[in-house]
């Protein structure tokens, strides 16, 4: 029977080819009749090819094969035909047009109907390829025609059928991603960041497929892709709740391990416990989880005395019992005795330590000798790691920084490494984030690795660290004195053997993960990067190490912040105003752009522990000057915006004690010059009118008078000297504020206790600075 069906397919093409073959003779001898004929014969000819072309689509033939591709070659042939002789029609022809095109949809729709229904046993993309097909007979044969009822009859229904391909399509892009979310069991052995890359990829994919549903209204698809985008959260949860388990698991296998091990391991339970927080919903953890979860961050805060176990206890104790006071309540008073009892002066060992009666540690009390054991080794808390990024090129560099200077596999020297340790013990206690308590413990422990490594011959340097500690150990006696007894062993046993560069390393990323227990992590570049700046200026300071090694680490250093780091005057130079680097305040008030400086004001106030840390920044004197001061004594100053913005902040900051501000702005430096000296001395008249105006609005009429007559040390009033441009504009326009706002003979009651005693003399011979070269030329040296 199939040879048999096979030889009927192979006579049915031939006679489909060879009815073709006739047709196209037919036609082209109708065309030289055509040619030929006279004009009243022509439209009978055509009649005669139009009625031949019905004559090939009602061929029985036609409707009994099967295969498209077949059929659809036929018709294409056929459409080709009919475009030959379609510009010599006329309206006379139009019924026999029309039932050729109703013929070819007719055709077309039995194709249509026979693919469609053996579309699902087929690949999507060959039922895509003959639905293409189709379409674009079907397009050609409506372009220059009228659509018949046939036609849109045909039409509707391919219609319908691309709504179907599309929805399959769009189904087996779903069924993908669901095979390869299914195939992530709670169980699968794959790291949290692998699987976080997995699910990231497949919720990327399903939106892009859940934008091609909404395009075609596929309610039901979009329904599952958001159910599927709900089975993600789930699996996430579960998966990080198996992280969690796992951890916790770990230490229940441990129940004899140091108390230094189970530390490590208790700090490892805090990232994904945080990460629990955000998926807590998804999950329906039982009461005893519940539990166990409590009290394993009760026995992790009892064990390494770290308040982020009690700031995760805290929220998750609201999660998990909000409705159910007498569980809440006993946990909440452990939390606050706790955080009451912390004294930040004294060793962890000294804590009180405070239970609550109804929430027993899952470990069991650890005994005083095993303390003891512990705390004789140093303490080294975990690698905190960011769930967001790795560490940033700033903190690289530092815990790399010997990367610069030493090949791989080199060795340190002695006496390089106690030097460098040396120096980093005192720029520890630059870092404002850090308990006294725990900078002393990094200082100390540098300091004692540091005199074990130090050659004897090595006599100032040894000098130096004998020096350091003994400040130290006078100023922290009690806090070392409990540090020795139960870390004898540790200090006694510092090798005197040259580090290698990966133990130096080592001691470099403990500082850093200790910075990071303390620091929120959006401010723990900032921190290293000061912390980095100051170890660098630092060894330069003591002289220990050759300064070209120095330099060769700092231009080591990459990830600097843009704006705010300290650096050598001749790179700010250099730079672009995109990426400038700024050497301290008063730089960035002469130097940076608005963005930038406003930028620069508030990463400053970041770093201040308060607000009134910030504003003494601002306002306090150094070698007799303000940063203002500093940054004005240049004589190419000229930047007006930022020296409103920098008098503003310090105006916000004295908020309702409008004498101190005034104070501020009539501030002399150690030779008796105010701001408007200064800027007097710039001959910038434009600078000089907008901080006159600013002066008058601040000090009233009594105050900016006298602002205008204050003198130096050398009885300077404000004024520009000769050889400055515009400087007879500028002296004619303090001249002229002079008279129109004079000194008065007697002060107001108000304002008596307000100025100096200098600036309410009436000094009888007051010189302009302008007046004499030799004396201007002083002034400005003496600023």
């Amino acid at each position: 029977m199939l040879a048999q069906h096979d030889t009927t397919l192979i006579n049915d093409k031939q006679v489909l080819t060879e009815m073709l073959n006739q047709l196209i003779n037919y036609i082209q001898s109708s065309g030289n009749e055509y040619h030929d004929a006279d004009e009243t014969f022509k439209p009978f000819i055509l009649g005669t090819s139009l009625n031949a072309i019905q004559k090939c689509l009602n061929n029985p033939v036609l409707y009994r094969i099967t295969k498209a591709d077949t059929i659809l070659d036929y018709l294409l042939e056929i459409i080709k035909l009919q475009s030959t002789i379609q510009p010599r029609l006329t309206e006379i022809h139009n019924p026999l047009i029309t039932k050729i095109i109703d013929s070819e949809c007719s055709l077309l729709q039995n194709v249509l109907t026979t693919a469609q229904s053996e579309s699902s046993s087929l690949p999507l993309d060959q039922s895509w390829i003959t639905f293409t097909r189709i379409n674009e007979l079907f397009n050609q044969l409506t372009s220059e025609n009228q659509p018949t009822a046939k036609a849109n009859e045909l039409k509707e229904a391919l219609d319908k059928w691309r709504a179907d391909l599309t929805a399959r399509g769009i189904q087996q892009k779903i069924d993908k991603q669901l095979t390869l979310l299914n195939a992530l069991h709670a169980d699968t052995d794959i790291s949290y960041d692998d699987f976080i890359e997995v699910i990231t990829s497949i919720k990327e994919q399903l939106i892009t497929v859940k934008q091609e549903a909404q395009s075609a209204n596929l309610v039901s698809s979009i329904n599952l892709i958001f159910e599927t985008f709900r089975q993600i959260d789930i699996k996430t949860a579960l998966f990080i709740k198996r992280e969690l388990d796992n951890v916790i698991d770990q230490i229940q296998k441990n129940p004899w391990a140091t108390v230094y091990k189970k530390q490590q391991l208790y700090f490892d339970i805090l990232k994904p416990m945080s990460k629990l927080l955000d998926v807590f919903t998804l999950l329906e953890l039982s009461e005893a989880e519940k539990l166990n979860y409590i009290n394993q961050l009760h026995a992790g805060y009892e064990l390494c005395r770290d308040d982020n176990f009690l700031d995760l206890m805290e929220r998750f104790a609201d999660l998990f019992y909000s409705q159910e006071q007498d569980k809440l309540q006993p946990i909440t008073n452990f939390i606050k005795q706790s955080r009451d009892s912390v004294n930040p002066d004294r060793s962890i060992l000294k804590k009180k330590r405070v239970h609550f009666s109804e929430i027993e540690p899952t470990e069991p009390t650890e005994s005083k000798k095993e303390t003891a054991q512990h705390e004789s080794k140093r303490r080294r808390l975990p690698v905190v790691e960011s769930t967001e990024q790795p560490d940033s090129l700033i903190i690289q560099s530092f815990v790399n920084i010997l990367s610069s200077i030493l090949k791989p596999g080199d060795l340190t020297s002695r006496k390089f490494a106690a030097a460098m340790f040396c120096s980093l013990g005192k720029s520890i206690w630059s870092v404002k984030d850090l308990h006294n308590s725990i900078k002393v413990t990094i200082n100390y422990e540098l300091l004692k690795r540091a005199l074990k490594l130090c050659p004897a011959t090595e006599g100032n340097l040894i000098k130096s660290l004998n020096n350091q500690l003994a400040l130290l150990t006078k100023s922290c006696q009690r806090q070392i004195d409990d540090y020795d007894r139960f870390s004898l062993s540790t200090t006694q046993s510092y090798s005197d053997a040259a580090l290698t560069q990966d133990e130096f390393k080592i001691i470099l990323s403990d500082i850093v993960n200790q910075l990071k227990l303390y620091t929120r992590a959006e401010l723990i570049d900032g921190v290293v990067e000061r912390l980095l700046n100051q170890w660098m200026a630092g060894l330069k300071a003591d002289g220990f190490i050759l300064a070209n090694h120095i330099d060769q680490m700092e231009q080591g250093i990459q990830g600097r912040s843009p704006s705010h780091v300290i650096s050598s005057a001749d790179q700010t130079s250099t730079q672009t105003r995109s990426s400038r680097t700024f050497k301290c305040l008063s730089d960035a008030v002469t130097h940076a752009s608005p963005d930038e400086f406003t930028n620069y004001l508030t990463y400053l106030k970041d770093l201040m522990t308060d607000t009134a840390t910030y504003l003494k920044f601002l306002t306090n004197k150094t070698k007799g000057s303000t940063a203002l001061h500093t940054a004005l004594k240049n004589e190419q100053f000229n930047n007006q915006n930022n020296l409103l913005v920098y008098i503003n902040e310090v105006k916000s900051l004295f908020d309702l004690d409008s004498r101190s501000f005034q104070s501020f702005l009539i501030s002399k430096t150690t030779s008796g010059f105010t701001f408007l000296h200064q800027i007097a001395l710039l001959g910038n008249l434009t600078l000089l009118t907008s901080f006159t105006d600013l002066l008058k609005n601040e000090l009233g009429s009594e105050g900016y008078a006298r602002a205008l007559n204050t003198q130096t040390e050398n009885r300077y009033l404000p004024s520009c000297h000769s050889r400055t441009v515009h400087s007879k504009e500028i002296n004619a326009f303090l001249d002229q504020e002079r008279k129109s706002y004079p000194v008065p003979t007697r002060l107001a009651p108000e304002r008596a206790g307000f100025f100096k005693t200098n600036v309410e003399r009436v000094l009888t011979r007051p010189n302009h600075i302008g007046s004499d070269h030799s004396k201007s030329d002083h002034c400005a040296n003496t600023m």
